[in-house]
């Protein structure tokens, strides 16, 4: 009994291992890029006014229907086309892994829950921005820390923001998809 107390302790402290190196693995590649964009446009004030471009904050993207009776929106991201697929209850973000600001996922859930709110796990309260924005966060992770081959990746590239994610944990969205419990095996399969 005490061994099987300790495999899972062991078991835990790697998940939440795992789940500091996730967030290390998203945070350094987006800190890296600026560093490397600064300092290969030193010389050109063109490319450095398009760095500070990045940088700065969005505060409008432009979302507009794709088509008159449709539910299916675009929106602009630093001078990229998205789309947002409106199903009831339901917002799907193509390409949502591309976007990791977190300031500007922010604005882009305010966005689209102003036109289309999306209803809390309990079905009577409405999900919050901060709420949207952590699981779009988590989707990234996932993203990021899979590798290219691996059947999933293709999966998380795009977000679904609805009801049944709300306030999932990494280790709870894992077992929803999986039909199983986290362990350190199956993680250990994923980088096989």
């Amino acid at each position: 009994m005490k061994e099987e107390a300790s495999i899972k302790e062991m078991i835990s402290i790697l998940i939440i291992i795992l789940i500091l190196v996730g967030t290390i693995i998203f945070i350094i590649p987006i800190f890296l890029k600026q560093t490397t964009k600064n300092e290969d446009n030193n010389n050109s004030t063109e490319e450095a006014k398009e760095i500070k471009e990045e940088i700065k904050p969005i505060t409008d993207i432009n979302l507009r229907k794709k088509e008159k009776d449709s539910e299916t929106y675009l929106f602009e991201y630093r001078k990229k086309t998205y789309e947002a697929i409106y199903t009831p209850d339901n917002w799907h973000i193509t390409n949502s892994y591309q976007i990791r600001e977190q300031n500007d996922i922010a604005i882009i859930c305010k966005k689209l829950i102003e036109i289309h709110p999306i209803h809390g796990k309990d079905m009577k309260t409405y999900r919050k921005v901060e709420d949207l924005v952590t699981e779009w966060i988590q989707h990234n992770m996932i993203y990021d820390l899979l590798p290219d081959n691996n059947k999933w990746k293709n999966n998380v590239k795009d977000v679904d923001l609805d009801p049944k994610d709300q306030g999932r944990s990494m280790e709870e969205l894992y077992e929803s998809r999986t039909g199983k419990k986290i362990n350190i095996e199956d993680i250990i399969k994923i980088y096989k």
